[in-house]
């Protein structure tokens, strides 16, 4: 989903250059990604135009009505929106939040001054045969609200730093790490995901962090799990203004099971959001896909100050409906439900500790 550009300053006239994984030749104000493949089988149009106004609705309108076809069966749109338009929605717009809504998240505690005003709202429309049934969904999203709010309260207790460090030890690896350590962590994606690092492109670049636990035996470094952060660059229009939206992706998350319950997760996520906490270039969003079932993902969110989308969508008495059958684990389809951080808010709790 990523749209990557070398620098602003390099932006024509129009709304952004084409990057290479762009294969869906929509609109020019909305890049297109087409994913055809077996357990994809999705589009999504990420909105260049910031939405403020009702003519502004068109765009998103046209990626959500696109025809599907033998192999997309999910249409996505990505979109930057103010608050204004969606607390005083003009009638063509009421539909979409009513129905479509699977993600909104707030940027007022972004650090982003020119989107401070705005939230960004992902709608979706899908085949039956991709849709849960509204009973099955109405019940993870209640069982993952409830483990996210127990975990706010202290009910799950990881394990202690030092039992941990008697377990394994966390480290970044990058591409000049030993092959063997990115070939385990590759494989444990590829039983779990059904994509090793091949297939997901992963470059471990300076803007990519994937953070492993590492346990040593006889001089010997093995994989007990890991994740990883990868960067999205937004380039926007507003008011003929360029404007960035600088995000990270938190994914990947694997875990041997012998190793899961004992706090890998935990401290493999909190590493990195001290990394990202601390980047030259301030990071204005924190995210992660989630799926509904993984009860110990959803509390490490809660517990490394993470916000559920279910409460920023009931804060503007919005209805929302979690990703469905989006991605695949263990062969099967599930349900996602996004949790973020904010840029200053994940300054304010990570900033200034130590890696």
């Amino acid at each position: 989903m990523a749209d990557e550009m070398t620098e602003i300053g390099s932006i024509p006239d129009g709304y952004y250059v084409r990057d290479s994984e762009e294969n869906w030749n929509f609109r020019e104000d909305v890049a297109g990604y087409e994913y055809p493949e077996e357990g994809d089988n999705y589009r999504i149009g990420v909105l260049r135009e910031v939405i403020q106004t009702q003519d502004d609705i068109a765009s998103l309108l046209d990626v959500l009505n696109a025809p599907f076809s033998e192999t997309i069966k999910i249409n996505m749109a990505r979109a930057i929106i103010t608050k204004e338009l969606l607390v005083h929605p003009p009638d063509r717009f009421k539909p979409l939040l009513a129905t479509d809504i699977e993600s909104i998240i707030a940027l007022e505690d972004s650090g982003n001054a020119e989107l401070a005003d705005c939230y960004q709202v992902v709608f979706s429309r899908r085949l039956t045969s991709r849709e849960t049934p509204r009973e099955v969904l109405l019940k993870e999203v209640a069982d993952a609200e409830q483990v996210f709010a127990d975990a706010k309260t202290g009910l799950f207790y990881p394990a202690s730093p030092d039992q941990l460090k008697e377990i394994c030890l966390f480290e970044r690896l990058t591409a000049e790490s030993d092959p063997k350590l990115l070939a385990e962590y590759g494989s444990l994606t590829e039983e779990t995901f059904d994509y090793g690092l091949e297939e997901l492109g992963l470059s471990l670049d300076d803007d990519t962090i994937l953070i492993g636990a590492l346990a040593e035996q006889n001089g010997r470094k093995s994989v007990l799990g890991g994740a990883y952060a990868w960067r999205d660059i937004t380039y926007l229009k507003r008011n003929g203004r360029d404007v960035t939206f600088d995000t990270y992706e938190i994914s990947g998350a694997v875990i041997r099971k012998e190793y899961r319950g004992k706090g890998l997760y935990k401290e493999i996520a909190v590493m990195l959001l001290k990394l990202l906490a601390q980047r030259f270039e301030p990071v204005d969003l924190v995210f992660s896909y989630i799926n509904l079932q993984a009860h110990a993902a959803i509390a490490v969110a809660a517990q490394t100050g993470q916000i559920l989308v279910t409460e920023t969508a009931r804060q503007l008495h919005l209805p929302i409906r979690p990703s469905m059958q989006l991605n695949m684990v263990n062969g099967k389809y599930v349900d996602d439900i996004v949790t973020y951080i904010p840029g200053d808010q994940l300054r304010r709790l990570y900033g200034h500790h130590k890696v």
